[in-house]
């Protein structure tokens, strides 16, 4: 994860975090999606994860700043689960979630419709997906 910060007596200006809800076909995303915000034309990038309840928040850690601009989001499924079993850690063979309402166009920078504009303040950006065709 590559997050922007400055030391002190940058003149680039800098926010708090983005923070918002989620959903797909009137649910929330499943806690644990993995959403990645890339600024387009720069290489830098913070990713966060949805909560159980559908929302999401980014706080950049340790008072580092996001620099404001277009940022590019991007969907992942949550990961499988992971057990323990005969001392070695394996994919739960159990967990056959799938999640639909995820398809590969939110998955990728070049094909993500989604897009928000974070500005000099703390920036709200609620997502909601398309239904899968």
């Amino acid at each position: 994860m590559l997050v922007a910060t400055l030391g002190c007596g940058s003149s680039v200006p800098q926010i708090g975090g983005v923070s918002g809800t989620t959903s797909a076909a009137g649910k929330g995303l499943p806690e644990g999606t993995i959403l990645t915000f890339s600024a387009v034309g720069r290489d830098e990038s913070f990713v966060t994860r949805v909560k159980a309840d559908g929302t999401y928040a980014y706080t950049p850690p340790g008072g580092a700043k996001v620099i404001p601009g277009k940022y590019k989001v991007m969907i992942t499924p949550p990961p499988q689960r992971v057990i323990e079993k005969d001392g070695v850690s394996m994919v739960d063979p159990t967990d056959k979630a799938t999640y639909p309402e995820i398809t590969p166009k939110y998955k990728s920078k070049e094909s993500t419709p989604l897009e928000v504009e974070v500005g000099a303040s703390a920036t709200t950006f609620n997502i909601e997906l398309e239904a899968a065709k």
